[in-house]
């Protein structure tokens, strides 16, 4: 029971484990991806937020540039000094004024600086500046490139080397002549943005970070003013547009910077997390489904421990008194069961246990009849014995018999297929009689078919003869009605000739005017020559064509002649035909006759020789019937012998069933009796000694398998 209590913990144990550990690997997975997409969101609103309020930061200096720069006063100095001259100084208090009011309102501005076009610069507060060309400085050339813009400068350090600041410019605009007359502007130092991005609370260990253009590093915790050079990690985030994320690494720590552009200037806003710290949350998660699932592992494996020896423990009990069945003991009762299926079971061995019983005591009363009718069974089987010697000598006896007469019948069945021979041979003759004359008629037939053709050839061509002299006798007569044609032709040309020559005279004597006439003349008497001779030559051909005609109707009447005899030596040949089919005709009655009359005989000898062959059957019949008699009774003798000898085995296997049947106890009596009688070193008392008894029990199977092997070929030598 251990093996089977063993097995359904592992089996229901391993079910549980790999299905709580798949599903916590596929939701840890899950919620890594759901962690990192969490952590993706909070970086781009993060950069979004802190987006929207840099762009109002520099948008508030962009504002006060965009008044400054319309100040009239600032407009009109900036105009008059482009005009008259470098004396930049003077005038500028009233310019001064708006200057200070603008500085001193913001702690991060600086500096506040105008240039004229001409060159000439003021700073507020003042800085000696009489050397500088404005026109030549970054935030003059940017502001003057896009008037309508505020242009901002990337990082750089300001003039006593302390913060690194920025540098803003706005160009003034005559309003008369639309022309750029100078640029105002300020310098903005970059701490208080720094200190500002700083205080923001980054999650995962991040960062704020400006990136300037260029690559300079408008606000860092650590890298202000420093330029991002080519090859470095974050140098690719300055060929992107719009917002992204890209991986970089500081102080030799993985980063994500989640990145948007402004769209002040341009430049690069991002948030930097840390890898490590993005993972730890998902190691967290991680920690606590690995706990869950261990501590449902856990439980699970209890509860299967408890379920497992809940349907053991009914199980051993029930093997325990198999074992006892094994033994002999049929008198066992098997208990009932909370669980169904084992009270089902328990309730079968219950019906099978009842079963055995039953069938041990009927064996017991049979063993018994079969000891007492085995021994009736040898005394009857020496009296059959004994009857079988005398079958056996009256069977031998008719036997020889049937042999002698089926070797008579057989002699007189060979002469009759002597005869039978015979008749078959002239059977074949008539026939082959039969099949020649018929060929003989076929082909007279054919002949006589063929003549009438040849008859009805000659009769056709003697037709055609007639119709070919009529032809020739037509074609003669149109050849002559052709030559007198030809004739009326020639007298045609010969008066046309005649016209002709008259027509050339009236044209002579009518001098210049007839001189076409007598060429028209002259062509019509050529054609008239010309059809003359063609009627001269047709003429000849026609006397020629006549001739042949003639030659050839000739050849045609003695061809008549000639068809006429052919036919009347047809109709000979004809009338010769039909003699030999006459003659043919009588030969092939006389051989039907005889064929007629051959069938006839051939059944009267043949039921002679079905007489014959049934009465040589029947001989051999009897002697082979005989035979088998005679071998039957042989085969009884020894059956009756060994009747006699499975008697007495039966006897013997009947007392030894019985000895086997005592080992079964089938009442309570002969149980106690049993346990009164068995060794106390037999009976278990701890689980080896159990699994021992277990052994034993399959030994006594097998021994009884092998008992009820013999019993059963005891058997079949009874039915035998």
């Amino acid at each position: 029971m251990r093996k089977l209590n063993t097995k359904l913990i592992l089996l229901t144990g391993g079910l549980v484990t790999v299905s709580l550990l798949t599903a916590a690997i596929i939701i840890y997975y899950q919620m890594t991806d759901v962690v990192e997409e969490n952590a993706a969101d909070t970086g781009m609103n993060t950069v979004e937020k802190e987006k929207r309020y840099i762009e109002q930061y520099f948008e508030t200096f962009e504002n006060h540039l965009d008044m400054i720069s319309a100040d009239t006063r600032v407009t009109s100095f900036l105009r008059e000094k482009s005009e008259n001259g470098p004396d930049y100084s003077n005038g500028y208090s009233d310019v001064e004024k708006v200057m200070n009011r603008f500085m001193y309102s913001y702690d991060s501005v600086e500096l506040t600086f105008t240039g004229a076009a001409n060159g000439g610069t003021h700073t507020t507060p003042y800085v000696d500046v009489e050397d500088m060309d404005a026109t030549t400085r970054p935030w003059y050339q940017a502001a003057a490139e896009t008037p309508e813009q505020t242009a901002w400068t990337e990082p750089y350090k300001s003039e006593d080397g302390g913060n690194y600041v920025i540098s803003a410019g706005k160009a003034v605009v005559d309003p008369l002549t639309n022309d750029v007359v100078g640029v105002v502007g300020m310098d903005v130092s970059l701490s208080h943005l720094n200190e500002m991005m700083a205080e923001m609370d980054v999650p995962y260990n991040g960062f704020m970070t400006l990136i300037g253009d260029s690559g300079s590093v408008v606000a860092h915790p650590e890298q202000n003013g420093t330029q991002i050079e080519e090859g470095e990690s974050l140098a690719s985030v300055l060929d992107t547009e719009g917002s992204g994320r890209i991986a970089f690494s500081h102080q030799n720590e993985e980063y994500s910077l989640f990145y948007d552009r402004l769209e002040t200037n341009n430049w690069v806003i991002g948030t930097a997390f840390s890898d490590e710290a993005m993972a730890s949350e998902s190691a967290g998660i991680r920690n606590t489904i690995i706990i869950i699932a261990a501590a449902a592992i856990f439980l699970s494996i209890i509860i299967t421990v408890i379920i497992s020896r809940r349907i053991t423990r009914p199980v051993k009990q029930m093997q325990e008194r198999v074992n006892d069945m094994a033994k002999g003991d049929l008198t066992v009762q098997f208990p009932g069961s909370s669980h169904e299926e084992i009270n089902y079971l328990g309730r079968d061995l219950n019906k099978m246990a009842e079963n055995l019983r039953t069938l041990a005591e009927q064996v017991k009363g049979s063993a018994s009849q079969v000891a007492s009718s085995s021994e009736q069974f040898s005394a009857v089987s020496e009296e059959t014995s004994a009857s079988g010697e005398e079958v056996a000598n009256a069977v031998y006896d008719i036997s020889q018999g049937a042999v002698s007469q089926a070797e008579e019948a057989e002699n007189t069945k060979q002469e009759m297929q002597i005869l039978t021979t015979a008749f078959m041979f002239l059977e074949e003759q008539m026939k082959e009689i039969e099949n020649r004359s018929k060929a003989s008629e076929e082909i007279n037939e054919a002949g006589a078919a063929k003549v009438s053709t040849l008859t009805e050839k000659a009769g056709e061509s003697q037709t055609m003869m007639e119709e070919v002299e009529h032809v020739f006798a037509r074609l003669s007569e149109r050849l002559e009605d052709i030559q007198k044609a030809m004739g009326s032709i020639g007298d045609i040309s010969e008066q046309t000739n005649l016209l002709a020559l008259n027509a050339s005279i009236e044209a002579a004597r009518a001098g210049e005017h007839g001189k076409g006439f007598a060429v028209v003349a002259e062509e019509v008497r050529k054609l008239a020559d010309a059809s003359s001779a063609s009627a001269d030559e047709v003429k000849t051909i026609l006397k020629g064509l006549t001739d042949e005609a003639d030659q050839v109707h000739e050849t045609v009447e003695q061809s008549r002649h000639v068809s006429s005899e052919q036919q009347d030596a047809v109709q000979s040949v004809k009338d010769s035909f039909e003699q030999i089919k006459e003659t043919g005709e009588s030969i092939s009655s006389v051989v039907q006759r005889l064929l007629q009359e051959i069938p006839m005989m051939d059944e009267r000898r043949q039921a002679v020789e079905d007489a014959i062959t049934r009465i040589a059957e029947v001989s051999q019949s009897n002697a082979a019937s005989a035979e088998e008699v005679n071998a039957s009774v042989d085969e009884q003798k020894e059956a009756m012998r060994s009747v006699a000898s499975s008697a007495e085995s039966l006897h013997e296997e009947s007392e030894t069933l019985s000895a086997l049947i005592r080992q079964f106890r089938v009442s309570h009596e002969e149980n106690q009796h049993h346990e009164l009688n068995e060794s106390p070193e037999l009976r278990p008392e701890d689980e080896e000694e159990t699994q021992a008894d277990e052994e034993s029990g399959e030994d006594t199977h097998e021994e009884e398998n092998d008992t009820t092997s013999e019993t059963e070929s005891t058997r079949r030598k009874d039915d035998e």
